[in-house]
């Protein structure tokens, strides 16, 4: 993912698929399996 890439997915916010994280912690981890378990995703995190 490059910087206009990014950029583009700040703009469009969260989503079903979007998540952002301030921390690398547990909840992370809960997110990941989460999307793993549906149709996948990308979490930015700080």
């Amino acid at each position: 993912m490059d910087t206009a890439d990014l950029e583009q997915c700040i703009a469009q916010g969260e989503n079903t698929t979007t998540e952002f994280k301030e921390n690398f912690d547990q909840e992370v981890v809960e997110t990941g399996a989460a999307f793993a378990n549906t149709d996948g995703g990308t979490i930015q995190t700080n």
